[in-house]
Formats: C-alpha cells, structure tokens, sequence
C-alpha cells in the first residue's frame, strides 16, 4: 500500500506535466453516466479536462501516471477504467474523485483511488499538531497585505483558565478576522 499527498495552489492546479499524458485515452465511467445508466467512455485526459470532467489537471496528470503505472504492471487496459465518485459518496472536503476499478471475477473492484481533496488535510494536521502549515511562493512583485489574526499566550490561559485553557484557544482559533479586531479593541478599552 502506498499514499501520495501532493499539495498544489488551489487558485492555480495546472500541471507543468500535463501535457505528457493529455493524449492517453482512458476508460472513464462518470457519475452522469452511473446516474444515466449509460456506459463508460473512452475519453482522452485531455478532453476530459477541458470539458471539465475532471476537475482539473493535477488531478488529470496523477489519474495517467495511475493508468500508465498499472499498465506497466500488466493491468489488461480492456479491464481496467476510472469511476467517479457521485454526490452521495464523495467525502465533503473533495472536489472530485476517481477510483481506478479493474474487472476481476469478483466485478468492479477498487485499487487505487485519486481526489482533490483541496487542502483539507494540511487542515487537519494543522489542528492537531498545532503547526501552522502554509506555502510560500515567490511574487513578481512585492505584496503587502495585512493580516489579522489571534494568537493566544497559551501559557497565561493555562494558568489562568487551566482545563477550559484548550476550549478557550480553540475558539479564538476559529475567530474572523471581524471578531479578532472587535476582541483587540475591547481588550484595549476594558483591559
């Protein structure tokens, strides 16, 4: 078993890669198609990604080195084909997702499953290690941009609130940016 997690700017998921798999033509069995009744279709990644289809070309680029991978291992193509993930059985936090299916005397079965799942798992390691997990990359030009944010002393909550201490930083985590100023101004004014 194995996992890959690739982190990309959510405002920009091309794939300087992309190309390198676009003209591989794919078995892909939709969720309009699962509603429909209809059959798959063997579409190009690259078609499938300009109609929209699939959801962008990071995830279009990671689906063809699954195809190319599986191939390579043996994987019979005829047997093998990319199945959506409708509305009722996509994770919450996912923009789309596709399993990789092959046909066994069993019928359809999942091996290898690929998803935007968009940055909800830096989400959540954030939330439970209590590391700030950001990117950085470099502008053309310089930006300034204000940012207001809380940050408790988790020393002085602890002793002063001891066990609410944890509910207390969770929830000034959780605070707009509106709400944090409104604190700011009324601790400066009330102390």
């Amino acid at each position: 078993m194995g996992e890959i997690e690739h982190f990309c700017d959510p405002a920009h998921k091309e794939h300087a890669k992309f190309s390198s798999v676009a003209d591989l033509k794919v078995l892909l069995y939709s969720a309009c198609n699962q509603m429909e009744g209809k059959s798959p279709e063997l579409v190009t990644l690259g078609e499938a990604v300009k109609a929209g289809l699939i959801a962008n070309e990071t995830l279009g680029y990671y689906m063809g080195r699954i195809y190319l991978f599986m191939t390579k291992m043996g994987v019979d193509r005829a047997k093998m084909r990319f199945r959506q993930h409708m509305s009722n059985e996509m994770a919450h936090y996912a923009s789309d997702c596709w399993d990789t299916e092959c046909q066994t005397s069993y019928g359809w079965v999942e091996c290898v499953g690929c998803a935007d799942r968009s940055c909800f798992d830096l989400k959540q390691h954030s939330k439970a290690t209590g590391v700030r997990l950001c990117a950085e990359k470099k502008l053309k030009e310089p930006r300034v941009v204000d940012v207001t944010e809380c940050q408790p002393q988790k020393g002085i909550l602890g002793k002063t609130f001891k066990k609410e201490a944890k509910v207390i930083t969770e929830h000034l985590a959780c605070l707009d940016e509106t709400l944090v100023l409104d604190l700011e101004h009324r601790l400066k004014e009330d102390g």
